[in-house]
């Protein structure tokens, strides 16, 4: 019969093995929770800088539609950023047009060649090297939100609608609809241009990047990115 101490020596190793392996697979992977709290459906974009251009994560579907929310899957090394379309509407051959940050016509926005053709201004949610960020280096179209699961880490938020914040002479329009806000931001300088984008943006967003730094946080590997947040 075999002894008590080595029947705990061995389930003390068996649980210390186990524990290792679960923390290993914990950090060789990064999720993201997208959330669409919007009233209307979105399609998210994604756009990967340092993987091959049509790798698709695990969990990504192109639509995301008002209340739903999905949990995408990431290698841990995974940079990129992803942004909200809307008034989106697409053939079979997954084919066809969005009204804001519509990526060439195409559903999937993975391929370099649709991320060269996005048509209006969008919010990105840019995820770096155990960072996340609300970025307005590309203008703005959608309110978002992103933060890592860990609270204590802080998050970035601009939920204003873009026709509220946008200056009139800034807005892209579709019909009567503003669907973008015209501007660009220089993350070295921190600064935006035109001078009004930057002066709406900073007095109603002001903790989103770059007049924030990005909100830190290596000891997450979860993430929420939210379509239209509560203000």
């Amino acid at each position: 019969m075999e002894s008590p101490l080595r029947f705990g020596l061995w389930l003390c190793l068996c649980v210390s093995l186990s524990m290792v392996s679960l923390c290993a697979a914990d950090l060789s992977h990064k999720s993201i929770k997208l959330q669409n709290n919007c009233s209307f459906p979105v399609w998210p974009g994604i756009s990967s800088w340092n993987t091959h251009e049509y790798d698709i994560p695990a969990g990504f579907r192109p639509l995301l539609k008002s209340g739903e929310s999905y949990s995408i899957v990431f290698a841990m090394s995974w940079q990129g950023s992803i942004w909200g379309r809307y008034g989106c509407s697409f053939n079979r051959s997954e084919l066809g047009f969005c009204r804001s940050g519509d990526c060439g016509g195409n559903l999937r926005c993975e391929k370099a060649s649709a991320q060269q053709k996005i048509s209006t201004p969008i919010t990105q949610a840019v995820f770096m090297n155990g960072s996340c960020s609300v970025d307005l280096q590309s203008g703005y179209n959608l309110p978002i939100s992103v933060s890592p699961v860990l609270k204590q880490c802080g998050s970035q938020a601009c939920g204003a609608y873009v026709g509220a914040i946008c200056p009139k002479n800034l807005q892209m329009m579709w019909k009567n609809e503003v669907i973008g806000c015209k501007g660009e931001c220089n993350a070295y300088m921190r600064t935006c241009s035109p001078p009004a984008f930057e002066s709406a943006f900073k007095k109603t967003c002001p903790n989103v990047f770059p007049f924030q730094e990005q909100v830190w946080c290596f000891s997450s590997t979860n993430y929420t990115l939210t379509f239209c947040p509560p203000q």
